[in-house]
């Protein structure tokens, strides 16, 4: 301990190394699976000479399926919850409404209102799957 307190090591150097996952092998790899799909219909109804009304519609799906390599969270699934994978979104309506309105022959006044849906990037997904806490690294520590 004498030793040890004024900065000079003593005794034997010990090298210990630990494996985790299987030998060769860097982490698990993931490569989901994803299908999307989007539809769109719009209509131009001109209500009088100076009024236009567009209207429309957009219908978008993302679905994922579920992959190899899961991340569950371990409590959830004691309770019989799935959280390896996105579940389907299935009610992405987006409306679309636009209006224009002239006055005047020097004056045109637009107007418009959408609902829009962003698609989930396929990295987050990705991410999610292969960084499950089972990444296979070897430690080395010697002294």
């Amino acid at each position: 301990m004498a030793s040890f307190n004024r900065g000079i090591p003593s005794g034997s150097g010990e090298s210990y190394q630990q494996n985790f996952g299987g030998i060769g092998t860097t982490g698990p790899e993931t490569h989901p699976n994803i299908f999307e799909i989007g539809a769109f219909v719009q209509d131009e109804w001109r209500v009088r000479k100076e009024l236009t009304l567009t209207l429309g519609v957009r219908y978008d799906l993302q679905s994922f399926e579920k992959p190899a390599v899961r991340n569950p969270d371990p409590q959830l699934a004691a309770a019989g919850i799935d959280t390896s994978f996105l579940k389907t979104d299935k009610n992405n309506f987006g409306p679309r409404l636009g209006l224009a309105w002239n006055p005047n022959a020097k004056t045109v006044v637009r107007a418009g209102y959408g609902l829009f849906y962003g698609r989930t990037p396929s990295i987050m997904v990705g991410t999610a799957h292969s960084n499950n806490g089972v990444n296979v690294i070897s430690l080395r520590v010697s002294g």
